[in-house]
């Protein structure tokens, strides 16, 4: 490669990983300047254009990055488990290294708080060594064989585990897979980093080159040419947004490419009657105050609610409303800002669903305020999508008639990535019920508790007793080796 549109990131020694912000994509080693559209990421609280600029990826970029991730998949699908473990703990490592360049850059482009930010990040790190250890304790399992490349697609949200590095990537990675990563055009400068991370420990692992490359999205031509590339094997979206919908087509136009979707992204919440008589204001606060979190861009949050109409549901109602009007205005990226905003609208003309309580005053271009509304369960059963897709501090409460009535929310809310139940013994037979409908493969129920709450501990004991279900998530893209 003689352009010079392309510069290795290893000139300066096999594991010299770069910090500074470059605005390049990353192919395989290789620094690549987009053709797509120039993009700025904007800090929304000052909203103010950021440096560097980036450019998009263009259809030569999706086709250099697939060239390169067809033959690394080949490898890296024979390459020893571990060897992939000790790549997802160099990952790691080299996240810890540049934790404080990252936490920095995600509270400009996302405006989130250090502390967010450093939560964020070192659970993504805990993530890739949770990953170490499962391969770890599976060294004599069979071989399975990667399924080739995989298009993962970052989302605006500033969860790290929807971001380029995040779930899909891990695991696509962990299982002999090639990852080609698209970056959100609004968190172009945390992506970037993100991949230096992944590119580093690749080079110090001996992984192929070419098995990870970052492109930036923003530019429908460069990712119409990536998602048609003859050596594309799966896609995966961690939340619904335009490019899953093209993900969706390009499955349509080629039956062999596999869509992995994250369908659940309203992660609900129950209560049952004799936890809501005995808890209702402590569990609304409680609800309100991780709905609220970092202005509603966690995906791990919860943002509907499920309780009966029996004693304590007007406590709970009337704690909820007081801790959403008393919650201060946050800010958002343009791009999650567009989608509170399409929150909003359809929520308030919906004559089903009403505005119950509001926090303080946005003020500012990407500012977002607080707002709870409240429906009936009929409204949600007649129209299932209505809590779909929530962004930004939007809350909705789903008053239910009966317990039967609660348990019919629930078969249309399947699927979800996380559900949080808060059960008194003596709601012992409803709460059975409902985990037999809630649960499900890849979904984490938690009692007593939001299912999204970063925890160091609940890491910890993730790491090590939950290895069987990790392994399966890793499974979701290898195959069984041919008779």
């Amino acid at each position: 490669m003689t352009n010079d549109l392309y510069h290795s990131a290893f000139s300066r020694g096999p594991w010299s990983m770069k910090t500074e912000l470059t605005g390049n994509l990353i192919i395989g080693r290789y620094d690549v300047r987009g053709r797509g559209r120039l993009i700025h990421a904007v800090d929304p609280v000052g909203c103010m254009q950021l440096e560097p600029g980036y450019r998009s990826a263009g259809p030569e970029d999706a086709e250099l990055a697939c060239t390169l991730a067809q033959g690394a998949a080949l490898v890296a699908s024979q390459v020893r488990l571990a060897q992939r473990a000790d790549f997802m703990e160099s990952v790691a490592y080299h996240m810890k290294r540049i934790e404080v360049q990252l936490a920095a850059r995600m509270m400009l482009e996302t405006g989130v708080t250090a502390e967010r930010a450093a939560a964020e990040l070192s659970g993504l790190a805990d993530e890739y060594r949770c990953i170490a250890a499962a391969l770890r304790a599976r060294f004599s399992m069979p071989t399975r064989l990667g399924l080739g490349t995989i298009v993962v697609f970052g989302s605006n949200r500033i969860s790290m585990s929807v971001s380029v590095a995040g779930t899909f990537t891990l695991n696509a990675l962990a299982a002999g897979c090639a990852v080609i990563a698209v970056a959100d055009p609004g968190l172009p400068g945390i992506s970037e980093l993100l991949g230096r991370a992944l590119q580093a420990g690749i080079a110090e692992t001996g992984l192929p080159d070419g098995v990870f490359s970052m492109l930036l999205g923003g530019d429908d031509t460069g990712i119409r040419a990536l998602l048609s590339g003859h050596s594309i094997s799966a896609i995966a979206s961690p939340s619904p947004n335009h490019y899953a919908t093209q993900a969706a087509a390009a499955r349509a136009g080629n039956s062999d490419i596999q869509v992995f979707l994250q369908e659940g992204d309203v992660n609900p919440v129950f209560i049952l009657p004799y936890a809501l008589n005995a808890r209702a204001e402590n569990i609304a606060r409680k609800f309100a105050a991780q709905a609220n979190d970092a202005s509603g861009q966690l995906a791990s949050r919860a943002t509907v609610l499920f309780a009966v109409d029996c004693e304590g549901f007007v406590d709970m109602r009337e704690a909820l409303v007081d801790a959403i009007c008393a919650a201060t205005f946050g800010f958002l990226t343009p791009s999650a800002h567009a989608d509170y905003m399409q929150s909003l609208t359809r929520f308030l003309v919906n004559g089903g669903v009403e505005r119950i309580g509001e926090g303080e005053v946005a003020c500012g271009t990407w500012a977002a305020q607080a707002v709870v509304f409240e429906t009936d369960a009929a409204t949600l059963l007649a129209q299932p999508r209505l809590a779909a897709g929530m962004s930004g501090p939007v809350a909705l409460l789903v008053r239910c008639a009966t317990a039967e009535q609660l348990l019919e929310a629930a078969k249309e809310l399947t699927g979800q990535a996380m559900v949080s139940i808060f059960a008194d013994p003596e709601d012992a037979d409803l709460d059975d019920l409902l985990c037999m409908i809630a649960g499900g493969e890849g979904t984490r129920i938690a009692h007593n508790d939001f299912a999204g709450a970063v925890d160091s501990k609940w890491r910890a004991s993730y790491a090590e007793g939950d290895g069987d279900a990790r392994y399966r998530m890793i499974q979701r893209f290898s195959k069984a080796l041919p008779l």
